[in-house]
């Protein structure tokens, strides 16, 4: 049970990381385009 709540919470900050970079991008991306 430990090991399932300790892999859930990895898994969650990993998504957690991949959306904040997949923002990160998105907005280099949007100021590229606009400049």
């Amino acid at each position: 049970m430990a090991f399932r709540f300790f892999y859930e919470g990895v898994v969650g900050r990993l998504l957690f990381y991949c959306k904040k970079l997949f923002v990160l991008e998105g907005k280099k991306n949007h100021y590229i385009h606009v400049n």
